[in-house]
């Protein structure tokens, strides 16, 4: 099966890493040419978009947001193609490109992720999808090559909505245990006996160990997930039709606080929010 990567950023290149091999064969593209000189031996690169997807039976878009996506497409010939979107955009967004897909006579899948560089690496993804039963058991090959747990959510949008409101947890999570780390240390207190409480409570969630060493590290530049796409997926939330009737007041207050620490912070691990939080006297 002839893929072709479209964006080779940090999570591009974890999956290339995984899918450079046998029944596999590959290539890579990227609007900036240099992010393509590191890639695995034996991948074969082109800074021309219509050499990619003509190359490709499934072409893997994992760009920044769905303008990226439909500017990238815009002209090209999709018959027989497959895209399989692996980005996190909104389900409208998807529908759109969707859309787009099938009348330049393609097959499209949509199918985000929960996790990053290390998981993408290991193959040990969790994938939702959205889409037809035909294009989604085409790429199941893939998919299992990715992910440990490959689920068909739905129709188009269906896993987008879902991986948007996983992205949510992550941000109010993030906030919240943000805020819960510097008042314990505003009273001086020590957090080993306070993580000790928490991991035995209903309370607890994992990414509060995977996060924490790095907020009292204040270490952040090293990003499997930067702070600024944090941002953008907050926003795609909160614009979303689905959310208008609900009161969410306070994930406003989180995408302000994400606003005010990105100028700074953009690049950084998105637990950086903690700096935000608690700033450093």
């Amino acid at each position: 099966m002839k893929i072709s990567i479209i964006g080779t950023g940090h999570m591009g290149l974890a999956m290339l890493s995984r899918l450079n091999t046998a029944p596999f064969e590959c290539m890579a593209y990227n609007r900036s040419p240099e992010r393509l000189n590191d890639l695995p031996d034996g991948v074969v690169s082109t800074g021309d978009i219509t050499e990619a997807i003509s190359f490709a039976e499934v072409a893997i878009f994992i760009v920044s947001d769905a303008d990226a996506i439909l500017s990238l497409l815009d002209g090209q010939n999709l018959t027989n193609k497959i895209i399989l979107q692996m980005g996190t955009i909104a389900p409208d967004q998807s529908l759109q490109c969707a859309d787009t897909v099938t009348n330049m006579g393609g097959q499209y899948l949509e199918a985000p992720v929960l996790g990053s560089i290390p998981e993408s690496a290991a193959g040990t993804l969790l994938i939702m999808t959205g889409g037809d039963n035909a294009t989604f058991e085409r790429c199941q090959p893939i998919l299992q090559r990715l992910g440990k747990s490959v689920r068909h959510i739905g129709s188009v949008g269906q896993a987008a909505a879902i991986k948007l409101a996983l992205n949510q947890l992550i941000a109010s999570l993030t906030s919240a245990f943000s805020l819960t780390v510097g008042f314990l240390q505003n009273n001086q207190l020590e957090i080993d006996p306070f993580m000790e409480i928490l991991r035995e409570s209903a309370l607890y969630a994992p990414t509060f160990d995977k996060k924490l060493q790095k907020m009292l590290d204040r270490d952040f530049e090293s990003a499997n997930f930067p702070m600024q796409h944090l941002l953008k997926d907050v926003g795609l939330f909160l614009q979303s039709p689905a959310t208008k009737p609900l009161d969410s007041r306070f994930l406003e207050s989180i995408q302000q606080t994400l606003i005010d620490a990105t100028p700074e912070y953009s690049q950084h691990d998105y637990s950086a929010l903690y700096n935000q939080v608690n700033p450093k006297v």
